[in-house]
């Protein structure tokens, strides 16, 4: 019998005999790692609008409205959309976890700076601006949760914007810049004019000169619009608008389309941007025929509305 087989014991020459000795060596634990499939991790997202499932980037617009921020009125608990300066307001973000565990360290950052001062920190050259409080949470799995900002937001000046940012420092960090048109984890909330009221005026056709008596009337929550419009006819404004829907306020100017229907048939398809400026509302109006073979020419217009 050889020498090195004199060494084993009777239990070891057994296992040989059915190839089960000599023992594979053992790995190390980061050999033995699934390099494939990684741990399930949290995918916290402060989303920009419904159904958005952190894919990036954004378009600037969208980039500097974010629908997860709140500022909130402390005494009619209502949403804001324009701060009033020399007012104090409770500021407040939707965070999401489209993972599959759950962040158990989150931490959500609170900023309000003017919007050059965050268009330069997203661009990475200006500096932070102080925190107006950081505060925890946990974000269930598949879940959402709100982060409150533990201190309120006392406006200085008009204009400003609101920037949050949540990550789990454990294990999904943001990046390194604060940009909410890359980062999933940085939201901002920039204030949103008010153009509600019923703006009214005349209405000029640009090829021409010619005008007529319009009445526009717009209601606004937040960030969503119903707009009605009313033009004159026979020397009257109508009690019935010709043209009326729903547009999104993102920033100082906003559109809004129309498609008239004349007989079941598009008869024409209407384009309108409005823009508050210090005389009043200020609209553009794009006119343009659909009706197969009909030689009138596109019409563009425009004017300046009064608020009544």
């Amino acid at each position: 019998m050889p020498p090195s087989e004199k060494r084993l014991t009777g239990y070891a020459r057994l296992l040989q005999q059915n190839g089960l000795y000599p023992l594979p060596r053992r790995l190390r634990w980061k050999d033995r790692r699934d390099k494939e499939h990684k741990p399930a991790t949290p995918f916290l997202i402060v989303p920009n609008g419904p159904g958005d499932a952190g894919a990036r980037p954004l378009d600037a617009v969208h980039a500097r409205h974010s629908s997860a921020i709140d500022v909130v009125d402390p005494v009619t608990h209502a949403v804001v959309t324009s701060p009033v300066p020399g007012h104090a307001y409770q500021l407040r973000c939707r965070v999401q976890n489209h993972g599959a565990v759950a962040s158990y360290a989150a931490l959500a950052e609170f900023y309000a700076a003017a919007p050059g001062e965050l268009d330069a920190l997203a661009a990475g050259t200006g500096p932070r601006p102080q925190s107006l409080g950081i505060v925890g949470l946990v974000v269930a799995a598949n879940g959402e949760a709100v982060a409150v900002c533990p201190k309120p937001w006392n406006v200085a000046a008009p204009a400003m914007s609101v920037l949050v940012r949540v990550q789990d420092p454990l294990v999904d960090r943001g990046g390194g810049r604060y940009d909410p048109a890359e980062d999933r984890h940085v939201a901002r909330g920039d204030a949103v004019p008010d153009f509600s009221g019923t703006w009214v005026g005349t209405e000029t056709i640009l090829a021409n000169g010619s005008t007529t008596q319009i009445k526009i009337v717009i209601q606004q929550v937040a960030y969503g619009a119903r707009i009605a419009v009313y033009s004159q006819v026979g020397g009257t404004i109508p009690a019935v608008p010709q043209e009326s829907g729903s547009a999104s306020v993102l920033g100082d100017t906003f559109t809004f389309s129309y498609t008239e229907v004349l007989g079941g048939s598009p008869f024409a398809s209407n384009a309108w941007t409005f823009a508050l400026q210090p005389g009043g509302l200020h609209f553009t109006h794009h006119c343009h025929f659909l009706q197969p073979g009909d030689p009138r020419a596109d019409i563009d217009s425009e004017g300046m509305l009064a608020r009544q």
